[in-house]
């Protein structure tokens, strides 16, 4: 018994490490995305850049009889990541269970579901079921604490220990490869809430990867205008910093293997307008996509800025009629800030990244830099 453990335990390892960085893709099929990803432009690009692919999402519904309720057309590009994976054992794809379905709710039947011995039992059987029936590869859980009224700390790790027993059960029954169990810290930009509310030694302990969501720092969302994912912070003590998220994680005795650092190629863009907002309010303009960003930076190209840490940015303004209409400041990421990540969790021997929507970047070719051309510069630089 403890060698079929041994041999489970020792494949999956195996299949999170082949290359040692771990390069995830992750998208949502829902409305939580602006850009429309058509299912065609699901190519080899994806497989040959990205090891895993994390699909969002799924629900739970009905916590007397838990199951999960897939989000809108996960089914449509599932087959066409599945053909990637006819072509490439090594290609993963993972579906994300999260406990919300907008930014502003809870889902409640998620959190009785956690709540309950016997919703818990019935859940487990049944996502075991859908993800080897639908053709996953494993499940990202994507838990959200804000405005949740009562915690579940210790029933979320009774929760993942019973799914990554579940998991290991059931490869050692059937002999096929170990369903993959990662774990999404959504309260990875709030360091208080994330430590009041999570367990994150005994997440780390639990699951095969732990996601950083390092990916959109704010001290005030849509009114302190900073760079989103700051490298380095401006003080060691700058808790709105990819390296203090990471150490504090590693503080709490996460293996730094199991660490996927977060990155997002859109910019964020913050904006002034001169006759309205009082002189220097910056008000978040929103997240774009890189393919629609890139005509502004070649355009503006030598204006572009860079930071301690090579986090660029970029200042423009807009004027008519001979009077300042509007200044914006673009935050984004470039060749030498992701080089500089890249390198980061080269260093410090991390387990990889997830470049959080990925379909963000230039998907199409419409900047002249062939197909995601960020995505392609962490990959490559990620050893």
């Amino acid at each position: 018994m403890k060698l079929t453990v041994f041999v489970i335990a020792l494949f999956s390892w195996i299949q999170l490490t082949q290359g040692r960085c771990t390069k995830v893709c992750f998208f949502h099929v829902s409305v939580a995305s602006s850009v429309f990803f058509d299912v065609r432009s699901i190519d080899s690009n994806i497989s040959s850049l990205c090891s895993h692919v994390i699909i969002g999402f799924g629900l739970v519904v009905d916590p007397e009889n838990p199951r999960i309720q897939l989000y809108e057309r996960v089914n449509d590009y599932l087959l066409r990541l599945q053909a990637l994976k006819n072509v490439n054992a090594n290609f993963k794809i993972l579906l994300q269970v999260q406990n919300f379905k907008y930014v502003d709710d809870i889902n409640d039947a998620y959190d009785k579901m956690i709540s309950s011995i016997n919703g818990r039992r019935t859940f487990v059987q049944k996502i075991v079921k859908l993800l080897r029936d639908m053709g996953f590869d494993g499940v990202q859980i994507r838990e959200r604490h804000f405005k949740r009224v009562v915690s579940i700390r210790k029933e979320h790790i009774v929760f993942l220990q019973e799914l990554a027993d579940a998991f290991r059960s059931e490869s050692s029954a059937t002999g096929r490869p170990k369903l993959l169990l990662f774990e999404s810290l959504y309260e990875s930009t709030n360091i208080p809430l994330l430590d009041s509310c999570s367990d994150v030694m005994g997440i780390c302990r639990i699951v095969d990867m732990v996601t950083l969501e390092t990916y959109f720092f704010f001290p005030l969302r849509n009114v302190s205008y900073r760079h989103h994912s700051r490298l380095f912070g401006e003080s060691p003590l700058d808790q709105h910093s990819v390296n203090f998220v990471t150490n504090y994680v590693l503080s709490k005795g996460c293996a730094k293997e199991k660490l996927l650092i977060g990155v997002l190629p859109a910019p964020h863009t913050f904006r002034y307008y001169a006759r309205i907002y009082p002189e220097g309010l910056y008000l978040s303009a929103g997240v774009r996509s890189y393919d629609i960003f890139c005509r502004i930076l070649k355009e503006h190209a030598t204006k572009i800025q860079h930071l301690s840490d090579q986090a660029p940015y970029l200042c423009t303004e807009e004027w008519r009629d001979n009077r300042l209409h509007q200044k914006c400041i673009h935050y984004f990421e470039d060749a030498l800030s992701l080089k500089a990540k890249a390198n980061y969790i080269n260093q410090k021997g991390l387990g990889g990244f997830i470049m959080w929507e990925f379909i963000k970047d230039d998907f199409w070719g419409a900047c002249n830099e062939g197909l995601y051309p960020m995505l392609r510069i962490l990959s490559q630089e990620c050893k």
